[in-house]
């Protein structure tokens, strides 16, 4: 994505300055141009199927995320390559920093999930305040919490 749009924008301006933006080398700007067919081409044959996958991916994470289910890149990789598959898409490749961006775009693979409420049954909850609690506390005194 970044190296097609590189490619529009030298298109449409000044080499240098488009380096300078894009906070490459010049060295590095040549070799994208060089490679400006095959760059164009991927981008043009893999785009529907990116945003295809890009969403079922989305809404699974969001899937996963309701259900307090953990996710790692590595997880996010697996269900992405088995949406590809899916889609029967064999020149579409699953990426690290496809995975890295998506994970970036989300912003919250980094936020820990906390809490087990939905998983917690009320009723062992009060059983255990009213049975098995007091005995744990019954050596401390109220007015010392941090013994």
């Amino acid at each position: 994505d970044t190296k097609y749009q590189i490619i529009t924008a030298v298109d449409a301006g000044n080499k240098k300055a488009i380096a300078n933006e894009s906070g490459i080398l010049p060295n590095t700007l040549s070799t994208i141009l060089k490679n400006r067919d095959k760059i164009v081409n991927a981008y043009n044959s893999s785009d529907f199927t990116k945003k295809e996958v890009e969403d079922a991916l989305h809404m699974w994470f969001k899937s996963a995320r309701n259900d307090n289910i953990p996710l790692s890149g590595p997880i996010l990789a697996a269900k992405a390559e088995k949406l590809v598959a899916n889609l029967g898409n064999e020149n579409f490749i699953v990426s690290h920093s496809r995975i890295e961006r998506f994970k970036k775009r989300q912003n919250s693979m980094s936020k820990s999930i906390c809490g087990e409420s939905r998983s917690v049954d009320s009723a062992v909850v009060g059983d255990y305040i009213t049975s098995k609690l007091p005995a744990l506390l019954k050596d401390y005194e109220p007015k010392k919490p941090f013994n």
